[in-house]
């Protein structure tokens, strides 16, 4: 898979509850905010 790709599934992955909750915890703006369940089941296996 390349850079891109993963980019662009890492955009689509992301949800807005997702967004709420990690803003609440610090996270930046650049973040894509994907629930740590859809990295593991698409990106760490």
């Amino acid at each position: 898979m390349e850079l891109n790709e993963v980019m662009d599934e890492l955009e689509r992955q992301g949800i807005a509850q997702n967004v709420k909750i990690y803003k609440h915890h610090g996270s930046g703006d650049n973040d894509f905010e994907v629930s740590f369940a859809n990295l593991k089941e698409k990106f760490l296996v």
